[in-house]
């Protein structure tokens, strides 16, 4: 482990079939037809990537109605970014009962991903790290979704002491034991995360972060600013970015705040249940 002396115990393991689905998502070498062996196998994925190829983000002629013609309409990004999302929400899907907001967590969750991802681009990471931009902010804060999922009447607790002031690492720490950074680098080892995707999301959270983990750091900056909350708060009103912030071309690109929740929507439609990807507001 890096950094810490104490393993956690009990993390959470990917079933066999979405822990190759994992390793394909990071092979540069992956072509469409694995791609689609992946999500056919699944048919949670399936139904989510002919959600989005039809959803009016992907603005299709005709309906899409094969996983095959939705990989095409949405294209292998888009997929490998859908698949990661719903693979990881799959594993933490009953956080109702420990405090957190669940709907605004995953909102939280896509939009630190998407930021990420468009911040790699623009600084012209290497293409590996751009690859892994989307992923690294998406599982950024996998630590906390598993303590909340694993202990949830506990995690209660810590929603409210987070929510009365108190940082939530400390919080997480005096009332669980654990802390949700110290889970989500053991969970990044366990899950044998590919060595871009290990650095971000262990560099996040800790002093002067550097390359990937700093684009996340930057990401939870202005996702607030942009109308997000982590799941602990409500959600806030988005605000004008001004013409001579750092990234006011970047997210002028993605349309601004508008823009940001209409993609966020695209992917909650992709990634959630049925009726929640059909009906929910971003």
């Amino acid at each position: 482990m890096r950094g810490y002396t104490h393993v956690p115990k009990d993390l959470p393991t990917l079933p066999t079939p979405r822990a190759r689905g994992m390793v394909l998502l990071w092979n540069p070498n992956a072509e469409l037809s694995d791609f689609i062996a992946v999500i056919e196998s699944d048919p949670g994925l399936t139904a989510g990537i002919v959600r989005a190829a039809n959803a009016a983000y992907s603005a299709p002629l005709e309906p899409v109605t094969s996983c095959r013609d939705a990989v095409v309409r949405v294209g292998l990004d888009a997929s490998r970014q859908i698949t990661a999302a719903a693979m990881v929400r799959a594993e933490f899907d009953r956080l109702e009962e420990s405090g957190i907001d669940v709907t605004e967590m995953w909102r939280w969750q896509l939009a630190v991903g998407l930021l990420t991802e468009t911040f790699a681009t623009d600084d012209h990471l290497d293409p590996l790290l751009r690859q892994s931009a989307f992923t690294a902010g998406l599982l950024h804060q996998v630590g906390r979704l598993s303590l909340a999922a694993k202990m949830p009447a506990l995690y209660d607790r810590v929603v409210e002491a987070v929510l009365n002031g108190t940082p939530v690492e400390i919080a997480e720490q005096e009332i669980l034991g654990e802390n949700s950074l110290q889970w989500t680098e053991a969970i990044a080892e366990a899950w044998h995360l590919p060595e871009p995707l290990l650095s971000a999301i262990s560099g996040y959270g800790h002093p002067n972060p550097t390359g990937l983990a700093a684009l996340i750091t930057e990401a939870t900056m202005l996702a607030p600013l942009l109308g997000f909350s982590d799941g602990f708060d409500d959600r806030p009103d988005p605000i004008d970015i001004p013409a001579d912030h750092p990234r006011a071309d970047s997210l002028n690109a993605l349309g601004g705040a508008d823009g940001v929740a209409g993609r966020v929507r695209w992917f909650r439609r992709a990634t959630g249940p049925h009726d929640e990807g059909s009906t929910a507001a971003a």
